[in-house]
């Protein structure tokens, strides 16, 4: 037996349960990208702040650094409700946050106690059914984990994007605080020297207001830059809720009888053809999910921008440029949006998967598009453009905008069951 050099560090397993499976670990490696900050703009000054600095927003007395001033700007509107709109809610952000560590918590015990059930009531089963079975099983152990860890990550996402807000917050309301301080000196020397300081006064002012403005200015751009950051690392905890959901409802789907299997022609990826009936209701409902996931993965924007380069436009403009159709692809299948939640209140989110959209992209791509195709395009330009210049703005004024351009809704056209698994080019 030889003796253990305390030298040689000892390999440390670093296998967890979801290594080596897709879903699961897709998510695991999203959340652990969102919790280690490296979307976070270094110069905003993040590091050691807790979720305690949401109550800046709602208890400015317990966080005072500039005493009266900063008093001021938090009681005095529109003071405060300028730093209110550039904060949000405190409250809401901590409870979306908790609320999605809920729901990872709750789905990861169900998976637990999945995972459980199997060992136990099938340890004694022989053959390939029983490997079957099990095989099955850990495929939907792995999705169930798959989905607390993506829930778990939008928690993590909804509380450090809450924080660096109030950070940035707390920061811009220190230097107005400050800015205002010095102004109210400077009044009061031009007060005691009779006017004689007058010049000097205003010309100190007016650079310091110039310096002001470039640091605050500064900061809301390293905020919007965080933010820009954060975005892909959520667009891809969504596209795993989405194989999520397409795996749960593959489980849940009844298999196939006669009258629903492909008519003659069709593939996997064509639009179902819609009887009126719910069944069909909800195999269009999965066929435009698949359909939107289809288009995200699809390098097409150039497709597009090619087919549609010499389409008479509103206003006698022709055709619409690669980065034109580029914002209207992000726009359509790709950014989130402030939208209407179940609660009445707003929740940012992508736009629920749309199969006359999505069969409109199709048509566009392969260059068979139709003038309601074409009008489809200028509208969600305008709304996309819209929130561009008015990024406060909600859905309802976004939208009602673009209705101004072009009402799409009013000229959506007849399926035409397109296939997004053919080629296009």
């Amino acid at each position: 037996m030889t003796d253990t050099n305390p030298l040689i560090e000892p390999v440390q397993d670093s296998t967890e349960w979801y290594s080596g499976v897709g879903v699961a670990e897709a998510a695991a490696d999203i959340k652990s990208g969102i919790e280690s900050g490296n979307w976070i703009d270094v110069g905003i000054g993040f590091t050691g702040v807790g979720l305690e600095a949401l109550s800046i927003v709602i208890d400015p007395l317990g966080s005072l650094t500039s005493a009266g001033l900063s008093w001021l700007i938090e009681h005095v509107k529109p003071l405060s409700d300028a730093l209110d709109w550039l904060a949000g809610n405190a409250d809401l952000v901590a409870s979306h946050a908790a609320t999605w560590k809920n729901v990872a918590k709750a789905v990861a015990n169900v998976r637990d106690d999945y995972v459980r059930d199997v060992a136990n009531d099938t340890g004694a089963w022989q053959g390939q059914a029983g490997d079957a079975y099990r095989a099955a099983a850990a495929g939907n152990a792995e999705v169930l984990g798959g989905a607390s860890a993506a829930a778990d990550g939008f928690g993590s996402a909804v509380e450090m994007a809450g924080i660096v807000v109030a950070v940035v917050r707390e920061v811009i309301r220190d230097l107005i605080a400050d800015l205002v301080g010095r102004l109210i000196s400077w009044a009061a020397e031009v007060v005691f020297t009779l006017g004689l300081a007058t010049p000097l006064v205003v010309a100190q002012a007016s650079a310091a207001v110039e310096r002001w403005a470039v640091r605050i200015a500064g900061i809301l751009k390293k905020l919007a830059r965080t933010m820009d950051n954060l975005l892909p690392l959520l667009r891809r905890l969504g596209d795993v809720f989405a194989q999520v959901r397409k795996v749960l409802d593959d489980l849940k789907a009844p298999a196939r009888s006669g009258d629903e299997l492909p008519i003659p022609g069709q593939t996997g990826g064509a639009r179902p053809v819609d009887d009126g009936s719910l069944r069909a209701y909800d195999r269009i409902d999965r066929w435009a999910e698949n359909a939107y996931q289809s288009i995200r993965e699809s390098d097409d924007a150039a497709d597009v921008a090619r087919h549609v380069q010499g389409v008479p436009r509103a206003g006698g403009r022709t055709g619409f440029s690669q980065a034109e159709i580029e914002q209207i692809k992000n726009h359509v299948f790709e950014d989130l949006h402030p939208l209407e939640g179940a609660d009445g209140g707003t929740v940012m989110a992508r736009f629920d998967p749309n199969p006359n959209m999505a069969e409109a992209w199709l048509r566009l791509r392969s260059g068979r598009a139709r003038s309601e195709d074409i009008a489809l395009l200028e509208h969600e330009l305008a709304e996309a453009r819209y929130w561009q210049q008015n990024p406060n703005a909600s859905y309802r004024e976004a939208h009602g905008a673009a209705n101004e351009v072009s009402r799409w809704e009013n000229q959506v056209p007849p399926a035409s069951n397109e296939d997004y698994s053919k080629p296009w080019r």
